[in-house]
């Protein structure tokens, strides 16, 4: 887990528009814009920017972005040719990169006058799939549009129905699973997943791998329905702050939105409402006893990656652990992560610096489950070991601790490295049927 905005390789996103014509070829632009990253030229992508990216970030950002992708993916080794997609009056473009640990595509987005509109970085699809359009396009603006959690189209044991998650002026379109039998008559338990970090999809998307969606299908093979909803920044991108008077926190991004979330299911035929769980993931799990507590309607907790120390400490720590496998040095690392932190609007650092976990979760009084991957390196054993001293003896949570599992609860080999989350690994079988168990009793 990282920052609000920033997850995994996810440097910048800067708000598009309303559609109207254009066509110029900006591949040429677009690969200016990759040679002064690689140079540091910041002041120059600065002035080529739109007003609303000027708003956003300083010269220097820009300069930090590629010191951060170099210490996250190694050196760059190789890159493809420049696709454009337009969207007008956007030009979309994107290039592969082939760096020492990872393959990402390069996103900018060009406005009608040839500005900087966006720019975005994110693990890349096998080689052999095109690295234009489809899934990694479809994250220059979600607003309105068919995401890419809508193109699952594997059977899933259940009556699958869009739903929407509304909170106020805000809609978040989403996927409401029901297992076959489940009536009013015989209700079904449910979960309310939330996401970890980031501008995620309904499916927490991370290059070929779907927890969510993969989950909600062994889910309803068990019998247990399932809500995943697209993540309030996903939605609506940079306009999210707007949405709140400017303001942004654990509370406005994540926790209000779940609570609707738990109450759309509280009122859905064929839903247990007692029996109604949040399961989260990353920062989605950290702020699970959270949103419990907040909506008093929830039976109990599944916590996969639940970090128990603040924003800051992670950050820090993640990022000297990559600096470490890419030749850099710790102070390099600390840098990257004040200049981080430091982007965060100032709400957000308030909250982030503040909220204690721990605390929330010892103050819960339903039955929780934490599950730990040995191989994460983004949050790991100690802090699933502060959860275990903080209720130890209490009767309520339990712990499964898989040494082999990552981040995403799949089993690896060795430790996770950012280039595995570019593979399809299913998630650990343990971790499954250990969620269904907990999720099946009764509180």
């Amino acid at each position: 887990m990282k920052r609000s905005f920033y997850l995994l390789l996810l440097l910048l996103m800067a708000q598009t528009g309303s559609l109207f014509a254009q066509t110029t070829d900006r591949t040429t632009a677009a690969e200016s814009v990759l040679r002064q990253l690689k140079n540091g030229c910041g002041d120059s992508l600065y002035a080529a920017s739109t007003p609303q990216v000027q708003g956003q970030l300083k010269a220097e950002s820009f300069n930090a972005i590629w010191q951060q992708l170099t210490m996250q993916a190694g050196a760059l080794q190789s890159t493809a040719d420049w696709q454009q997609k337009d969207q007008p009056p956007y030009a979309i473009c994107q290039k592969r990169l082939e760096f020492e640990r990872a393959a990402l595509i390069m996103t900018v987005t060009f406005d009608a006058e040839g500005r900087i509109a966006g720019l975005f970085f994110a693990p890349a699809p096998p080689a052999t799939t095109p690295p234009a359009g489809g899934e990694t396009s479809d994250h220059i603006n979600n607003s309105g549009k068919t995401s890419p959690a809508q193109e699952h189209t594997s059977p899933p044991a259940g009556d699958v129905r869009n739903v929407t998650v509304q909170n106020g002026k805000v809609q978040l379109p989403g996927t409401l699973v029901l297992p076959h039998g489940a009536s009013t008559e015989r209700p079904a338990p449910a979960v309310v997943f939330v996401h970890g970090s980031g501008p995620n999809d309904r499916d927490e998307t991370l290059g070929p791998n779907h927890l969510f969606r993969d989950l909600a299908d062994s889910l309803a093979a068990a019998g247990i329905a399932s809500l995943r909803y697209d993540k309030r920044t996903y939605v609506y991108r940079a306009e999210t702050a707007a949405l709140s008077g400017g303001r942004l926190d654990y509370d406005l991004e994540t926790v209000d939105d779940a609570v609707c979330a738990i109450e759309l299911l509280h009122h859905t035929a064929g839903i247990d409402p007692q029996r109604i769980y949040v399961v989260g993931h990353s920062q989605g799990a950290m702020l699970a006893p959270r949103i419990a507590a907040r909506s008093g309607k929830a039976a109990g907790c599944v916590m996969m990656a639940a970090p128990a120390r603040t924003l800051d400490v992670l950050l820090h720590e993640q990022l000297r652990h990559l600096a470490s496998l890419g030749g850099k040095t710790a102070e390099e690392a600390d840098s990257t992560a004040d200049s981080m932190w430091n982007k965060l609007p100032a709400d957000y650092r308030a909250m982030a610096a503040t909220y204690d976990p721990v605390t929330e979760t010892a103050a819960l009084c339903v039955p929780m489950l934490f599950l730990q991957g040995g191989n994460d390196y983004q949050v790991t054993s100690a802090d699933f070991s502060l959860y275990q001293e903080s209720l130890r003896g209490n009767p309520n949570a339990r712990f499964l601790f898989l040494p082999e599992a990552d981040h995403l609860m799949r089993p690896l080999a060795r430790q996770a490295v950012p280039a595995d989350y570019a593979r399809f690994v299913p998630i650990s079988g343990k971790a499954v049927g250990e969620i269904i168990k907990f999720l099946s009793s009764r509180p």
